[in-house]
């Protein structure tokens, strides 16, 4: 005890106090070695609770993660066959009423001739002839999904007749979309069309399957007849007023009669055969102007000035136009007529200056005769005109006449006249097709095209809905029908 004690080292002097001090150091130390040894039961409860929220939390967006993806993929899916079914069903509708094709000619078995064939017709030979080339059931087996059968030709790549065929779409109360190939004359085949009809099962799930006929337009109120257009309309006369100019070969033609009447020939034309096979350097060629019937031949002669008698026309640029004619089989001579050789067509010329002038942006369109009287009918050609320049950059409306061009190449064709009917040209006011927008699939009332009119029909709406592990994929598709029906 007899240690130097300074102040600094007072604990050193005073054991008492200094064990006390280490008896606190250590018991500090053994607390928090207590501390890491072990959690208290409410820190237990409180790090499980965190630690439940995050599983709870981690595992709704893996539910949530998962649901979407196998939504996304149904959607996926159900958008597939959608798309699938569009592209097969499209190729099909599209050639709803196709006839033309090429066959042995009746006159030549080594050589080629166009043929018409007129099954492809629901009821050609009916006395209520329905000469459309489709049938729709609208609500087939009252689930209002409907049915539709197209009837079509089917021919190779090089025009030759295969088989004539019933290809029909429709849903049954299994909704279930079926396609089925029915050969209805011609050639069957087992894989693809038999006699007894083959049906192949194309979709499930089809919730939707709404065909709607467009309606005809040339019927439509709103549809402007621009030719013929006297005031009584039951009068369709038009006649032809031949043009010439010897300079540049445009030669003299007739047509008869040359007051007009409904049905008018052209005739006296001239070939550019040559024996050898060689081709004019500059082919003789004839041009008629369209123009109204008058009512005697005597009138017709006084009336010949192309210039101021052709029928004069507006064609407001941004519309649509449809000009059509019907065309009779001619014998035996016209069976020589060669299309890409021979020239037939028919356009517009402004008749403001000296001599016709070719409108821009309206290209004459070829029309073949007929070479079989199965291929007598009506053609029809649409066109639209955006205007022409006034001078100064501006677009303003054409004016001008239909006129029909010949050009004959082969050696007999000029012998035979050739003969047009029922010409007529409508202004289109709405270039689209139009469908009735208050279609309701159950009720009787909606629009239906007459028997009469089915053939005018020119496009189909399909409105389809497929799903797929309850996800719905739409489809809206537009199918033009150029081909449907023939004048009777």
């Amino acid at each position: 005890m007899g240690k130097y004690c300074t102040k600094k080292r007072d604990q050193l002097c005073h054991p008492g106090s200094f064990d006390s001090a280490q008896d606190k150091l250590h018991a500090a130390r053994r607390a928090v070695e207590g501390s890491r040894q072990g959690f208290t039961l409410m820190e237990l409860m409180v790090y499980i609770a965190i630690v439940g929220i995050v599983v709870i939390v981690a595992g709704q967006a893996f539910s949530n993660s998962t649901k979407m993806r196998v939504r996304t993929q149904s959607m996926l899916k159900a958008s597939e066959v959608a798309e699938n079914v569009a592209a097969v069903m499209k190729d099909d509708i599209a050639q709803m009423g196709a006839k033309s094709v090429t066959d042995a000619s009746a006159s030549d078995a080594n050589a080629d001739a166009f043929d018409v064939k007129t099954k492809v017709y629901i009821k050609s030979d009916d006395p209520d002839k329905d000469l459309s080339s489709y049938h729709l059931h609208k609500n087939k087996f009252g689930t209002g999904l409907d049915s539709l059968a197209v009837l079509r030709v089917n021919y190779s790549s090089t025009g030759e007749y295969i088989r004539t065929e019933k290809v029909a779409w429709f849903v049954r109360a299994n909704h279930k979309l079926y396609r089925t190939c029915q050969e209805i004359d011609g050639t069957p085949d087992a894989e693809t069309c038999t006699a007894d009809g083959l049906e192949v099962e194309i979709a499930e799930n089809v919730e939707k399957f709404s065909v709607i006929p467009a309606k005809p337009r040339v019927l439509d109120a709103d549809a402007s007849k621009l030719f013929p257009n006297y005031p009584d309309a039951s009068k369709k006369g038009f006649r032809f007023i031949a043009y010439e100019n010897t300079s540049e070969m445009f030669l003299k033609a007739e047509s008869s009669p040359i007051k007009g009447a409904s049905t008018v020939s052209l005739t006296n034309m001239v070939t550019n055969f040559k024996s050898d096979g060689s081709m004019p350097s500059n082919p003789v060629k004839h041009v008629f102007f369209l123009a109204d019937s008058v009512e005697s031949d005597e009138a017709a002669v006084t009336a010949s000035s192309w210039k101021n008698n052709c029928k004069a026309l507006t064609f407001q640029k941004g519309k649509t136009y449809e000009l059509s004619l019907e065309m009779t089989d001619m014998n035996n001579q016209l069976r020589m007529f060669r299309p890409g050789v021979d020239h037939f067509a028919v356009g517009i010329r402004n008749v403001g200056g000296d001599a016709p002038a070719v409108i821009p942006d309206v290209p004459d369109f070829l029309i073949y005769p007929p070479a079989h009287s199965n291929g007598a009918g009506k053609r029809s050609v649409s066109f639209m005109t955006r205007g022409i320049d006034d001078g100064s950059g501006n677009k303003i409306d054409v004016t001008g006449c239909i006129v029909f061009t010949v050009s004959l190449f082969s050696p007999t064709v000029s012998l035979s006249p050739i003969t047009l009917s029922n010409i007529q040209l409508y202004q289109i006011n709405d270039g689209d097709y139009m469908f009735d927008e208050t279609y309701t699939p159950l009720l009787a009332d909606n629009y239906t095209p007459s028997l009469a009119d089915k053939k005018n029909v020119k496009a189909f709406r399909i409105d389809m809905v497929v799903k797929k592990n309850g996800e719905g994929s739409s489809l809206n598709l537009v199918i033009p029908t150029p081909s449907n029906g023939s004048a009777d």
